[in-house]
Formats: C-alpha cells, structure tokens, sequence
C-alpha cells in the first residue's frame, strides 16, 4: 500500500510506500517534520524550561535560606537576583501558548481544506518561523541583560524596559532589540491569523 503526505510547502505530495519486502519498514523516506510543528516544539521547549529554571531556583533558594545560618548578604542578592531573572522571562514566555495554538489552528485549517495533504502558504510558514525566533531573541536577551545589569526589568507585555540604565550603548542596544523583536513577533503572528482567513483550497 501507499500513502500520500503533504509536504511542508506548497501543496506538493511526495509518496510512501507502506513497507518493503519482509514487512520492514523503509524509515529512509520518513517525511520531515512540518514547518509548524517545528515551531510549536521549539516554543514548548522555552516555555517549559523557562517555568522548569524558575521552580528549581526557587526551591534552591528555600532551601538555602532554611537550612543555611551563615550565608553572606552578597549570596543572598545573587540568589535573589536569580530567582528574579527567570521570572523577567516567564512574562516573556507566557504569550507561547497562544501563539503555538494559532500555527496548530493554521496548520489544521490548511489540512481541512486539502483532504489533509497540503500545508500553509509559504509565506505564513516564514512568518511562523519568524515570530519563533523572536520570541526566542527576546528570551535570550532578556535573560542576558538581567544576569549582567541589575537595572533591566521587563514590562507587562514581557518586553524589556531600560529606564533605570545609565550605560547609554547598553540601553540603546536592547531598544534596538525591544523594537525589532516586537514588530517581528506580532507582524508574524497578524501574516498567520491573515493566512487562515485567506487561504483556499487551490493555495
């Protein structure tokens, strides 16, 4: 028997067999992982490792606090420090799973509509890489920035502020990155939700 798979771009269809002689498997034409799932996977990773950091540097710091009698004021600050860069990035994560349910949504529309073989357009595949990396920017930046300066905080909607911060190229240099990251993750997100509504099955 055969099966028919949808490729991750464009409608294309590549062709399987079910199996070689002997009933083996033939793992040699294995599909590769679709465009979305890509991004869904590396979003959950983020945001599971971001609250999996978070608990044990919590628990660390119970830990050390209750069992510790001589811990110096400075191990005290780093400690704390820790515990406050990780929650700087779990505001950064918290949009994760909203935006990985949009690309599965997408995914699930371009499926519905092509008697599951094809895929969203190409351009909604870039841009679901695209608002993933820079989700992934703006965590690694986050997380950087609070470890090196004790003045970077971040803002409700998970963005860095630089209010407090006194190193002019430092501070310019993560609005560079707040602005960029920003225009690249929510542009992404509006090119996908405009993919779902305008996708068709002959696209």
């Amino acid at each position: 028997s055969t099966l028919l798979i949808g490729s991750s771009h464009g409608g294309e269809v590549h062709r399987e067999g079910g199996g070689s002689e002997g009933g083996a498997s033939d793992d040699s034409h294995m599909p590769p992982v679709s465009p979305t799932l890509m991004c869904v996977i590396m979003m959950a990773v983020i945001y599971f490792g971001v609250y999996l950091c978070l608990f044990v540097a919590q628990a660390a710091a119970m830990m050390i606090f209750s069992f510790s009698s001589t811990i110096t004021h400075s191990r005290v600050e780093a400690l704390l420090r820790t515990v406050e860069v990780f929650k700087m990035g779990e505001c950064v994560v918290r949009l994760s799973p909203m935006v990985a349910l949009l690309f599965l949504g997408a995914r699930m529309r371009a499926l519905h509509l092509s008697d599951y073989q094809g895929s969203p357009q190409c351009w909604a595949q870039d841009a679901m890489y695209a608002a993933t990396f820079a989700l992934i920017a703006q965590l690694l930046v986050i997380l950087i920035a609070g470890a090196l300066s004790r003045k970077v905080y971040v803002g409700a909607d998970g963005s860095p502020v630089t209010k407090r911060m006194k190193y002019v190229p430092g501070r310019v240099f993560l609005e560079v990155i707040k602005t960029v990251s920003f225009l690249t993750l929510y542009g992404g997100i509006i090119i996908v939700g405009a993919s779902v509504l305008s996708i068709r099955p002959e696209t």
